[in-house]
């Protein structure tokens, strides 16, 4: 630990004697001021080492209740959450772990139903103080031999939800979706739905949307066709990486367009180049250190760069400085305008400035600013400078920016809500926070007299922006499928006496817009590599179709729009925290029709951005509602106060905004149903899966613990040809992010053409198994490279749990527990029951299994049998939040059903066994020259040093002499 404050700023755990963190002490610090300011993070654990109360640096000592308090069952299960900020939450379980009923602070109460076989068939509702209804419903196939013929046996076949309807008409043999249909309520008003699937027909419109997708013989998308015809084909290369996307639009003597094409990626598989349809060239340069973008370029053959963005970072990654060298110097009211952002860092790395461009007329609230024509008038730019104050739980305190007044927020002392200053300047007080807040944390108001709406889930239903006695209302209101996706947008205004409504249906790939000046038209949507594609069509041939290519930053955001003739359609600059500094168009029309902006995501007549699960107001720079997912103790801060550099996908947790650059076709082969499919190597194919319960039992997976966010499960199916071997070392490898070149070396294996890994059995973690042994030594016997090596025992009361793992050139290694055997799980539920598998802090020792119970990051193998020598060998590893009860890990009963599953994708005779998890767990695939073709975890991830791994190989024909001299 480094303690001169002067150059690094030093991070403290205290840990108690059961090696739990009760205290974790940050040291804030301005770089324009000398003191130093301890930030202490305190949590309490049990005495079975669960985390029961936690308390962020500002309400320590000062407020009665900790931010967030859990209590368990006896079984160890979250059974009630009491969050400062989001209110209490109460579940009640069924005896197999699953959600019978749960209620919340607003009184709104839900209730599961579930059929023989654990699967959920209904969901009942109830607002506190109205009727209960019945707002899901699920029906699944059956064994016959209709759905036999479509794969429907044992699927989710219908689901009513509270959008509407829809249907899954078929899938493939790998479980992805090949039709799906849906129809929408005649009413937005969510209905009661009726238990005969017939009666249900009373409530749907009669317009069936019917999408369907073919895949490659890999598991790649091939073909989308969307609701109303239109046909999007993507290309692949040789490598399987996507090259090309055409779309035809529907009706007769239409021609394919190609709308991205000669995608090029670098050996991390990042996307160096692409062209569009429109003749524009978009490159991007990474740093050949750590692989962070440095500069991004758009520009239509030899001319001048329509969009030339150069970063530049500060050593630990934060960006300090954005230059768009396409845009000239200008020189305005005695001022040299610059296109350049330079930004600035407290020591807990949030922005606490940042200086840029703007227009000389801002908006600092939820509207845009007024819309100015193209070419941008350098009269029109001045410079600005924003200032950022925050209190000790990262709320925001004052904004400064130059040459208009300050903005203020008032906090509550015991929690993290907050409301921003009133018109005439002053601030709210505590009795204003409790009127502005419901008790599950939800905003009331967006502004003054505009109400906002939020229904049982706590999702945002409507916002009422101009409220009459005598008349309707102007408002905006919203509606969500099952997962919490938005799937109907309807706006409702008056104007001239007369009332004008404006809807969006959102489809796969597809929305359905209508406005009473435009009429109905379509938006069909395509993002591949770098750019994002926007065609509008109206079927009725009010305007000819329109082609919008999109353009962005390093965080998304949309900067760029070009037509199909590489013209400028708008322009726009952002402000750190999404508001609009900078707003121009070709021409008022044109803008209309632009959407998504900010972080690439949809900003609605409100003025808040809509990210998925939750809505951002960028004026105040935090979300309207507590994080559902409790991403850190400060449930309304946005991405941890760092705009510059981190992104939110969906409004559940921030990631490093370089990830999707380092990833950036991924997105675009994932099949929508979460499951993506590809061959990364001569004999190996990559899978992984994302998904909620539903997805993970549609595969047969059986899982039926309630999660907060999505499950996620990676596997590599490996050809029967490839073999294997046991590799380690005595210094350790950092598996998970150690260079290709690097594993192979270990491996011994460096004229191999690809190499498969994954993590091998326990090891001396810490010495805690032997003081006497290398702390990398394997846990039980192991051979490696035709020698023996010196190991820790096995701890006695887990001997019968561990398995020999043998490979074909000799090595071997101890692992456990055995997983599965012939396709049958072999660690069930009941073992949980046995003393051994129940976590003990004070013997928690490395090849002990008492994490068993606990949610975990896990990884395991699938071997063949003796004689069954055409089985695929399975290399599998599956992610966590945590380890506390609603984590998205998998217990080791979790862990036995997903392994035996793929296990017996490949018949009978074969078996499985768990190997080390937590940050010990990777997989990945090395190609010919070193490059890492595949891994995960993802970059970024926590990792420690492992004393062992598996390794797979091609083993080389052999050549006969003619062969030898003459081939």
């Amino acid at each position: 630990m480094n303690t001169h404050h002067d150059t690094a700023t030093p991070t403290l755990s205290v840990m108690d004697p059961r090696a739990l963190a009760i205290r974790s002490v940050a040291y804030y610090r301005h770089p324009d001021q000398t003191y130093i300011e301890s930030r202490i993070t305190r949590q309490i654990f049990d005495a079975a080492g669960r985390q029961v109360a936690s308390w962020d640096p500002r309400l320590w000592g000062a407020a009665p209740n900790p931010n967030l308090a859990t209590r368990y069952t006896l079984s160890g299960q979250s059974v009630l959450t009491d969050s400062v900020d989001a209110g209490w939450r109460l579940s009640l379980l069924s005896e197999a772990g699953s959600m019978c009923s749960g209620w919340d602070a607003r009184g709104n109460q839900s209730h599961h139903q579930y059929d023989a076989l654990q699967r959920p068939i209904a969901l009942i509702e109830q607002a506190h103080g109205g009727p209960s209804q019945v707002v899901e419903r699920r029906v699944y196939g059956d064994a016959t031999d209709e759905c036999a013929l479509h794969n429907q046996c044992g699927q989710l076949i219908r689901h009513d939800d509270p959008a509407g309807n829809r249907h899954f008409n078929g899938f493939g043999l790998g479980g992805a979706v090949l039709v799906e249909s849906r129809r929408f309520l005649i009413e937005l008003a969510p209905p009661d739905w009726p238990p005969e699937p017939a009666d249900r027909e009373e409530y749907l419109e009669e317009k069936v949307y019917v999408t369907r997708q073919t895949f490659i013989p890999t598991g790649e998308l091939q073909r989308h066709t969307d609701a109303v015809g239109n046909i999007k084909t993507v290309h692949y290369g040789v490598a399987g990486k996507p090259r090309a996307t055409w779309l035809l639009l529907a009706g007769g003597g239409k021609t394919p367009k190609c709308l991205v094409s000669e995608i090029c990626y670098n050996a991390q598989d990042q996307v160096e180049s692409e062209a569009a349809g429109n003749g524009v060239i978009a490159r991007a340069e990474y740093s050949s250190e750590d692989g962070r973008l440095l500069r991004l370029v758009a520009a239509a053959g030899v001319q001048t760069p329509l969009q030339d963005l150069n970063y530049s970072y500060d050593p630990v990654g934060n960006i300090v400085g954005l230059e768009d060298k396409a845009v000239a110097v200008s020189y305005f009211n005695n001022q040299r305008v610059e296109p350049v952002s330079r930004y600035r860092y407290d020591s807990l790395y949030q922005l606490i400035e940042a200086k840029g461009w703007e227009v000389s007329n801002p908006s600092h609230g939820p509207a845009l600013p007024d819309l100015l024509p193209t070419p941008l008038d350098p009269n029109q730019r001045r410079n600005y400078t924003q200032t950022f104050d925050y209190d000790a739980a990262g709320n925001l305190i004052t904004r400064h920016h130059s040459g208009t007044p300050g903005f203020s927020m008032f906090t509550s002392a015991g929690n993290n809500r907050s409301l921003g200053q009133r018109d005439d300047g002053s601030l709210p007080e505590e009795s204003d926070i409790v009127n502005g807040f419901d008790t599950c944390g939800n905003q009331l108001e967006l502004l003054r007299g505009q109400t906002m709406v939020w229904d049982v889930r706590n999702q945002l239903d409507q916002v009422t922006l101009v409220s009459r006695e005598n008349s309707t209302d102007d408002c905006e209101c919203f509606r969500y499928d099952r997962h919490g996706h938005r799937l109907r947008k309807v706006s409702i205004k008056q104007a001239s006496g007369r009332t004008l409504r404006s809807e969006v249906r959102y489809l796969d790939g597809l929305e359905l817009r209508y406005s009473a000046g435009d009429g109905e038209y379509q938006v069909i949507n395509v993002e591949l590599g770098r750019t994002s594609v926007q065609i509008l069509h109206w079927p009725d041939g009010a305007h000819a179709d329109q082609v919008r290519y999109s353009y962005g930053d390093l965080v998304g955001s949309s900067t760029l729009e070009l037509d199909a003739q590489a013209g400028i359609l708008t322009l726009e600059h952002y402000y750190p925290f999404g508001g609009t500094a900078c707003w121009a168009g070709k021409s008022g029309e044109v803008a209309t029709y632009k959407t998504n902006r900010y972080s690439g995501k949809e900003r609605d007549a409100t003025g808040l951005y809509y990210y998925g699960f939750r809505y951002c107001a960028p004026w105040l720079q935090r979300w309207m509602s507590p994080d559902p997912a409790f991403d850190g103790l400060n449930l309304f801060a946005m991405v941890g106060n760092n705009p510059i550099c981190i992104v939110d996908s969906d409004g559940l947790e921030g990631s490093n905004a370089q990830n999707r650059w380092r990833r950036a076709y991924a997105g675009v082969v994932a099949s929508k149903d979460g499951v993506w499919v590809r061959t990364v190597g001569p004999g190996i194919i990559a899978v992984d899966v994302t998904g909620g319960n539903e997805l993970f039992n549609r595969m047969g997976m059986d899982m039926g613990r309630s999660v907060k966010g999505d499950r996620s499960l990676a596997y590599l199916s490996l050809d029967p040809s490839m073999r294997g071997k046991v590799a380690g070392t005595e210094l350790g490898i950092r598996l998970n992010t150690v260079s290709g070149e690097n594993i192979k070396l270990q491996a011994g294996l460096q004229n191999a053409a690809v190499v498969a890994y994954v993590n091998g059995g326990f090891f001396n973690l810490k010495n805690q198994a032997s003081k006497y042994v290398s702390p990398f030594a394997s846990i039980g016997p192991s051979k490696i490279g035709g020698q023996k090596q010196i190991y820790a025992p096995v701890p006695s009361d887990y001997r019968r749990h561990f398995v020999t793992v043998r490979m074909r050139d000799g090595s071997r290694i101890e692992a456990g527990p055995l997983l599965s055997q012939g396709g049958e799980a072999a660690f069930p539920e009941s073992m949980l029951g046995q003393t051994r598998f129940l976590f003990d802090p004070k013997n928690n020792h490395p090849g002990k299994l008492g994490h068993a119970g606990s949610p975990n990051i896990r990884s395991g193998i699938t071997l063949p049998g003796g004689s069954e020598t055409g089985q695929r060998t399975r290399l599998a590893w599956g992610n966590s939040t945590g380890r506390n009860e609603t984590a998205t890990g998998y217990t080791m009963p979790e862990w036995s059903r997903v392994m035996a599953r793929l296990e017996g994708m490949s018949g009978a005779g074969g078996w499985s066994v768990n190997l080390d998890g937590g940050y010990s767990a990777g997989i990945g695939v090395v190609g010919a020259q070193g490059d890492v073709l595949y891994r995960r975890p993802q970059e970024g991830a926590p990792v420690r040093s492992i004393g062992n791994f598996f390794a797979y190989y091609q083993k080389p024909q052999r050549q006969g002499f003619f062969k030898k001299w003459f081939s």
